[in-house]
């Protein structure tokens, strides 16, 4: 991404991507930003502190920095953003090995709770007063309550739910035009105990062993 890729307004910015997972086709989407009321969780000031620090005003927004923090001019990798997001992972208590550069591409949805699961949202009910753990999906899959979905991806019916091996996690998918891979389907899935999470299905700290489901 580069500076000139960021258009800033009164109340937002917008980031426009040439491409993406889920662009194969390389149109182009602008993303709307918004200010957060907080200066320290908002991202657009972020942004403004970064280029400001960093002292950038043209080409890439990501630099990689010395030991000394002192910003480079090339742009930063793939590897080093994982390094980075695993490094935080671990000073916050978790475990960094189901996370990666692609874990920042899902959102944020709801708060955490531990009253349902990933299958209980995926398959039984999406409503924030859900309070049913569902452990195991496969009674489900096996009484014809569902069905393995092997059709077109671009023309997905309604009610799909992805398993990832299976039992180990389930999550509601969403349509996108002109999709033609499992890992350029949108998402939302209950993350354990976390929140409720948008993201493709392949940015997920879960197995990518995918299969569709649909009554």
């Amino acid at each position: 991404m580069d500076v000139e890729h960021i258009q800033l307004y009164a109340e937002s910015s917008v980031v426009y991507t040439e491409r993406s997972k889920t662009d194969q086709e390389g149109k182009g989407e602008s993303i709307l930003i918004p200010y957060d009321q907080h200066s320290f969780t908002c991202p657009v000031q972020a942004y403004l502190n970064w280029i400001e620090a960093a002292q950038i005003d043209s080409g890439p927004l990501f630099h990689s920095i010395t030991k000394m923090n002192k910003p480079l001019s090339q742009r930063l990798c793939e590897d080093s953003i994982s390094t980075i997001v695993k490094k935080y992972i671990d000073l916050a208590g978790l475990d960094s090995s189901e996370y990666r550069a692609h874990s920042l591409r899902a959102g944020f949805i709801s708060s955490a709770t531990s009253n349902s699961n990933c299958h209980s949202y995926a398959y039984y009910s999406t409503s924030s007063t859900n309070k049913y753990w569902i452990d195991d999906p496969t009674p489900y899959l096996n009484d014809g309550s569902y069905k393995q979905y092997t059709g077109s991806l671009a023309n997905l019916p309604k009610g799909v739910v992805a398993s990832y091996s299976i039992t180990v996690h389930s999550a509601k998918v969403e349509p996108v035009n002109g999709a033609n891979t499992l890992s350029s389907l949108a998402a939302i899935s209950k993350w354990g105990e976390g929140p409720v999470m948008s993201h493709t299905l392949s940015d997920s700290p879960y197995s990518n062993q995918i299969k569709l489901w649909y009554r």
